[in-house]
């Protein structure tokens, strides 16, 4: 299915680039009044590659989730 709502995926475009944090591992970057929010109880699959962040609006309320693209190749 194409995107036909550009602008929309810009608005978002920052939260998948936060997601990343500052690499494998890590705790996603803050975006705008976006914060990462703890998720208790949820763990990745030791070296399963996956990178995610759910995040808060500290002004709207609003909640996102944002996931990281392939980071890596394994063989």
């Amino acid at each position: 299915m194409p995107i036909t709502n550009n602008s929309r995926v810009l608005n978002y475009l920052p939260y998948a680039i936060g997601a990343y944090g500052t690499g494998a591992g890590t705790t996603g970057l803050q975006v705008g009044n976006a914060v990462p929010v703890n998720v208790e109880l949820f763990k990745a699959t030791p070296d399963s590659g996956f990178q995610g962040t759910f995040y808060k609006d500290s002004v709207t309320g609003k909640y996102t989730v944002a996931f990281a693209g392939t980071n890596d190749l394994r063989q």
